[in-house]
């Protein structure tokens, strides 16, 4: 009975990377995170997303982010 329900979980969580490896899925939640870093990075940017897309690539072991509708617009300092 224990075999059946871990081979049943096991079967499950696989299916679950499955999908995500193909799909993906998109979030808002990690937008001001993500915003911060590129900002961070790229000192004087503005950089607005409206969302996420996030995947996994199973073939590295990776996870991949997409930013939707991405808009930089740069600061330019007068002095």
């Amino acid at each position: 009975m224990k075999l059946i329900k871990f081979l049943s979980f096991l079967l499950v969580f696989i299916f679950i990377l499955f999908l995500i490896s193909i799909n993906g899925f998109s979030t808002s939640s990690f937008n001001t995170t993500v915003k911060e870093k590129i900002e961070k990075r790229l000192a004087g940017s503005v950089i607005n997303f409206s969302n996420i897309k996030i995947s996994l690539d199973p073939s590295t072991f990776a996870i991949n982010a997409k930013l939707n509708d991405p808009e930089k617009r740069d600061l330019l300092v007068v002095s």
